[in-house]
């Protein structure tokens, strides 16, 4: 088949700008850019895929703004590809295709298991006190009518502080609300209902702030007011669909107060999205449970239409993967600094079984950066590498790009669970020989999470396992599915930690995880990592 594919990139990665500013007197390909585009068309229009390497070719070629020239591009195409935002975030999706409908869409949503959290983050908002608090200062003298507006927004932040802090003063009990034991400095209230008295204050300041932006020049005090503008938009749309699936909670941390309306269960908001299409596809290599996706994505089990259920079989052998549990290494982060040693000497079995490249997956960067302290002081001849915070783009490569084929010696790579290294890479082949994933993977506890637990305990006795066991043995799934990528690949990967024999974890595993192999010591692995490699010399 040949149509017109088009890959959608985010405007800061495709900005030929340092910064974005679209503004014409800032940016050369938005100063004329209309009238540009039509040319940049004509000559992309001769190819078929739209990626973007051709869409920065052409935008330079011609000085047009690659982004705005990506959505132009959109019209003509049969096939988009791009972040789930574009169909589904209610602040950016492609409104020039939905509102209303023109023609009959199909969503293909690929990786579906990351959804359910991004579904919840695009369908909540937040505010905070600091930025109205700023904004008064910028536009003090520019804009008067939005400095009054903004003098009624700050007074309903400092009387959450107020109510906060008088709570906590007559009822110390009140420590034991959720989120509380999380942060000596932070405290929270939740409430089940939207803050309407501020939500008709914030309504007046987007009238006022809409006037003063479309009559004035740009400048860096309208592009200031231009981002709490969108901001409180995205505050007050939300808080138009706030119901039963939702929770205000409000966060005192110092000085700085944040209130926020947080999706607790995205699956109503999810289905609506889905009728802008006239089908959805979700597909993932680890939608397991199936029972838990089908109901946090919106499958219709009832009624005249009923969502239907696909299960493939792997094309994979199972006997190419040696499957190993470790039981009697315990995880759990009270006991965690009791497993380095024992960590770092499985992580040299492993290794020392066969030369090759592994990675060794974490569920946190400081257990991370301690077993690694320990592995790397005890075995200096193995080269290491580490994953750090917030890597970029260009770091990433180069941490991948270090896992070649051709490595003359062994390569262990120390990353975290659930980070850019645990899913979304394919290293063939020799390029990654094995895996050990330390821990059940389960998220880090916080507020959030624990409101999500509360939610589902409430509505169906689901609360612990969809809001920390399901997602936490994905990402255990994901990590394991590193290694084997095609029918030729071979590997070992380690599930180390007690809680992956109890039963409750046991029957998350995929069918072709089946031929497991229970490792009671060390000298067992050792002895079940040989038998593995002999039947690939």
């Amino acid at each position: 088949m040949r149509c017109k594919v088009l890959t959608l990139t985010a405007k800061d990665k495709i900005c030929f700008l340092d910064t974005p500013d679209c503004r014409p007197d800032a940016c050369e390909f938005a100063r004329g850019h209309f009238d540009r585009v039509k040319p940049a068309l004509n000559e992309i229009f001769a190819r078929d895929a739209f990626d973007r390497q051709a869409v920065e070719e052409v935008s330079r070629a011609h000085r047009v703004c690659p982004f705005e020239f990506s959505l132009f591009l959109s019209l003509w195409s049969d096939v988009i590809i791009g972040d789930f935002n574009y169909a589904f975030d209610p602040r950016v999706y492609l409104r020039r295709f939905f509102d209303p409908p023109q023609d009959d869409y199909a969503f293909l949503v690929d990786e579906a298991h990351n959804l359910p959290d991004r579904a919840r983050e695009m369908f909540s908002a937040d505010l905070r006190k600091s930025e109205f608090s700023n904004l008064r200062k910028a536009v003090k003298a520019a804009y008067p009518s939005v400095m009054k507006t903004l003098a009624r927004i700050t007074p309903h932040f400092s009387r959450v502080a107020r109510e906060i802090n008088q709570v906590d003063t007559a009822d110390p009990s009140a420590a034991a609300e959720p989120g509380r034991q999380y942060s000596d400095l932070c405290r929270y209230r939740v409430a089940a209902e939207v803050p309407e008295a501020l939500v008709q204050v914030l309504r007046r300041f987007l009238k006022v702030a809409e006037a003063c932006l479309v009559e004035t020049e740009p400048s860096d005090t309208r592009t200031s007011l231009l981002e709490i503008y969108f901001r409180v938009t995205a505050f007050v749309r939300v808080a138009e669909t706030f119901d039963k699936n939702f929770v205000c909670y409000r966060e005192l941390e110092g000085t700085e107060v944040r209130i926020r309306l947080f999706c607790l269960d995205p699956s109503d908001l999810l289905s609506d999205a889905l009728k802008r299409a006239r089908s959805g596809i979700f597909f993932s290599a680890t939608l397991l449970p199936m029972s838990y996706f089908f109901e946090i994505l919106g499958g219709r089990a009832g009624g005249k239409v009923v969502d239907r259920v696909l299960r493939l079989s792997s094309p994979f052998v199972p006997e190419r993967l040696g499957l190993m549990v470790l039981p009697y290494i315990r995880t759990e982060f009270r006991v965690r600094e009791r497993s380095f040693e024992a960590i770092s000497e499985i992580i040299c079995a492993t290794i020392s079984s066969r030369k090759g490249n592994y990675l060794v997956y974490f569920p946190s960067y400081r257990y991370l950066a301690s077993v690694r302290e320990i592995f790397a002081s005890r075995h200096p001849e193995f080269r290491t590498l580490e994953q750090l915070p917030g890597m970029s783009e260009d770091a990433r490569d180069e941490f991948l790009r270090a896992f070649s084929a051709d490595n003359v010696e062994t390569l262990v790579g120390f990353v975290v669970m659930g980070g850019i290294f645990g899913e979304g890479i394919d290293l063939r082949g020799e390029r990654l020989v094995g895996s050990l994933v330390i821990g059940v993977g389960l998220p880090q506890i916080c507020l959030e999470r624990d409101l999500i637990r509360d939610f589902f305990e409430r509505k169906s006795g689901t609360g612990f396992e969809f809001a920390y066991r399901y997602p936490g043995m994905n990402r255990v799934l994901q990590a394991a599915g590193r290694v084997i990528r095609t029918e030729k690949d071979r590997g070992v990967v380690l599930l180390v930690d007690e809680r992956f024999i109890r039963q409750g974890y046991r029957t998350l595993f995929p069918k072709e995880w089946s031929h497991f192999e229970t490792v009671s010591s060390e000298d067992a692995l050792k002895r079940a990592l040989s038998a593995f490699w002999k039947g690939f010399p």
